[in-house]
């Protein structure tokens, strides 16, 4: 492992990906749109001027026939003069982000995908439901998919992961009320995660962690593990699922509101995953009256009847669960060099 493995080596090639977006768009801000493409924006967004602050709402549209080069000068029409582009993060999902700099205090976020190899319908799918359901998320300001950009709300460098949830329990519960909002959401046209699914995310800490990364034998103790977490999870209730609820996809603005990210992933799944993802820090531990109380309201929140005792079971299934596929995925990224 490299001496630090949460800080991802940047790629030449992402460098020079990023030169190329950082040229595209500082090599508009000197130019004038032609009448031919400010014809090409919706009547709505050609007349639009910011009002300063890119941290609040600015206006939603998507529109997908423009390539990156008038995607930053119709950044420019709105009013942004781009001075800067930084490299944010890499994502297992293979998405780059970039923030782009308008001036001292204005700045955006571009996320890449390539459309070769995927696209952002889920996000965008997700992200309207999100929005008419009162769930904080970034605001869409552009989407094309032909190229594999959107580019979105910047909601700042601050998430959850740095702060002390211990000391800010308040937080802790925020997060619970709006995962048990997504959990129990209609959004329609979102696929179940299917169960060979489920048990092949869990196989990959034996064939990926244990064989390929560790070079061991697969362990039957872990196969027993297994097969009893697979019954576990399948008896649980199954809802929406963002698949990657933790501090780091939690963002909170200067009044401590909390936003939720990268929940391009959601589907139908037990509902132990996502809480698992909250509860079961990495990072930190939690005591155990925090818990107990974060629990107690979860169940509040979710108007189930249920116990805390049974929301603990789910938990613990979803921790086991969630913890073999992420030793697969990462171990499986840094045996690519694609992550580290």
């Amino acid at each position: 492992m490299p001496d630090n493995p949460m800080k991802p080596a940047i790629s030449d090639a992402l460098i020079a990906r990023r030169d190329l977006l950082k040229k595209l768009v500082l090599g508009v801000t000197g130019a004038s749109l032609s009448s031919s493409a400010l014809a090409a924006l919706p009547d709505d967004i050609a007349g639009l001027k910011l009002k300063g602050n890119i941290n609040h709402s600015v206006a939603r549209w998507t529109y997908g026939e423009l390539s990156i080069e008038e995607l930053c000068m119709a950044a420019k029409a709105i009013g942004f003069n781009a001075i800067d582009v930084d490299i944010l993060k890499l994502e297992a999902s293979g998405r780059e982000y970039y923030r782009l700099y308008f001036d001292k205090e204005e700045s955006l976020v571009m996320c890449y995908l390539d459309p070769k190899k995927d696209n952002h319908t889920k996000f965008l799918h997700v992200s309207n439901f999100f929005t008419n359901l009162g769930i904080n998320s970034p605001e869409i300001i552009l989407a094309n998919q032909a190229v594999g950009v959107i580019i979105q709300q910047d909601l700042g460098d601050k998430c959850l992961i740095d702060i002390d949830l211990n000391e800010n329990p308040e937080l802790l519960k925020q997060s619970l009320e709006i995962l048990s909002k997504i959990q129990t959401a209609h959004i329609p046209q979102i696929d179940k995660l299917d169960e060979e699914s489920l048990m092949i995310q869990m196989e990959t800490i034996q064939s990926i962690f244990l064989e390929k990364f560790l070079s061991c034998k697969k362990l039957k103790e872990l196969e027993i593990l297994q097969a009893r977490a697979f019954s576990k999870l399948s008896e649980q209730p199954w809802m929406n699922c963002h698949f990657d609820f933790e501090r780091r996809n939690l963002m909170a603005d200067s009044s401590n509101e909390i936003a939720v990210i990268d929940f391009q992933d959601l589907c139908i799944g037990p509902v132990g995953i996502d809480l698992a993802g909250i509860i079961v820090d990495h990072y930190i531990s939690y005591s155990d009256q925090l818990i107990d109380n974060a629990l107690k309201h979860y169940v509040q929140c979710l108007q189930l009847d249920v116990s805390v005792k049974d929301v603990n079971e789910w938990l613990r299934w979803g921790g086991i669960q969630r913890n073999m596929r992420i030793l697969g995925t990462l171990s499986n990224l840094y045996i690519q060099d694609v992550y580290y």
